[in-house]
């Protein structure tokens, strides 16, 4: 009884600290090197040769978890810049509303039907500008 007790208590932990964990990246390089089980600097070696993230992803048959986890990723970076006042929570909903539009037409070829990369804010400014990524940096693409 004591060992099923025991065994209950790990599958519950486990449990809860991959469901925190699923959550806690920084950035897409940090998801997409959790869900392919592969270092962060070897996600970023293949990304600045040129390969997407949502590519890699793909590649490694894990395209449904990239998509989730850059959402998941992105809700808690938008709610915290709501939560600094960094950001307005219109503003935050307009960019969320944009990026599951996007990751829903995401097909892990990089290339999503539209002028945005999988996993893209899309909202029309596009990567650069100096204004980071609340102002349209793409999930593939960084």
């Amino acid at each position: 009884m004591l060992k099923k007790i025991t065994m209950l208590t790990l599958l519950i932990v486990a449990i809860a600290v991959s469901a925190f964990a699923a959550g806690s990246y920084n950035n897409p390089a940090e998801l997409v090197a959790s869900i392919t089980n592969r270092s962060v600097d070897s996600v970023i070696e293949e990304r600045q040769d040129g390969k997407p993230f949502c590519v890699i992803a793909n590649e490694a048959g894990k395209l449904d978890e990239y998509k989730s986890g850059m959402l998941e990723m992105r809700k808690q970076q938008l709610d915290q810049r709501v939560a600094d006042g960094t950001m307005s929570q219109e503003r935050a909903d307009y960019i969320l509303d944009r990026m599951e539009n996007n990751l829903a037409n995401c097909d892990g070829t990089g290339y999503c039907g539209n002028d945005y990369c999988c996993g893209g804010w899309g909202d029309g400014y596009g990567p650069g500008h100096g204004r980071g990524w609340h102002h349209g940096g793409h999930g593939c693409r960084w």
